[in-house]
């Protein structure tokens, strides 16, 4: 599919596709308020979007700062958590085809 508008943050794909100016694919949870008040639509390909890469990029690892450790922690468990929902809304999409 070419698409002569991207964007690399999800809010502002949001945020287009609000605007009517195409279409997201976004996490279900980031726009389940509009696709229920209707300012959304929500469409089946039945093709999975690519993975999203994230890096992490800090000073050494030696004498890594606490907060550092902390903040490294806290991105890893929420990244597990929003994987979780993820799958589990894309069993309910199945569901919801069948």
């Amino acid at each position: 599919m070419q698409s002569s508008y991207k964007v690399n943050s999800g809010q502002m794909a949001k945020a287009a596709a609000l605007k009517g100016l195409g279409f997201a694919i976004l996490p279900l949870h980031a726009c389940e308020l509009e696709i229920n008040n209707g300012s959304l639509v929500k469409i089946n390909c039945n093709r999975e979007p690519e993975d999203l890469v994230l890096y992490a990029l800090y000073s050494g690892r030696k004498y890594l700062q606490v907060k550092v450790k902390a903040f490294l922690e806290h991105l890893q468990e929420a990244i597990v958590q929003l994987d979780i929902r993820s799958k589990e809304g894309r069993k309910e999409v199945r569901k919801e085809g069948t």
